[in-house]
C-alpha cells in the first residue's frame, strides 16, 4: 500500500511518488515528505492521494471510472 510506504521510508515508493509528484532534486525520505506536506498545504499523503496514483498511472480520471 502506497500510504504504508510514505511512512516506512521504503526507497521503491519514494522513487514512485518522486516520479509522481516531480520534486526538483533528488531528495532524501525526510525531505521528500516534507515537500510533499509543502505541495499538499501541510497534509499528509493518504489513502485518497495513493488513489489519485494509482488512477493517473493507468489513465483514468477517477477511482471509481477505474
Amino acid at each position: 500500500m502506497l500510504v504504508g510506504a510514505y511512512e516506512s521510508g521504503d526507497s521503491q515508493s519514494m522513487r514512485r511518488l518522486e516520479s509522481h509528484f516531480q520534486p526538483e532534486r533528488k531528495l532524501r525520505w525526510e525531505a521528500l515528505k516534507e515537500e510533499l506536506k509543502l505541495a499538499r498545504d501541510g497534509k499528509e499523503f493518504a489513502l485518497e492521494d495513493a488513489r489519485e496514483m494509482v488512477v493517473r498511472a493507468h489513465g483514468y480520471r477517477s477511482w471509481e471510472e477505474l
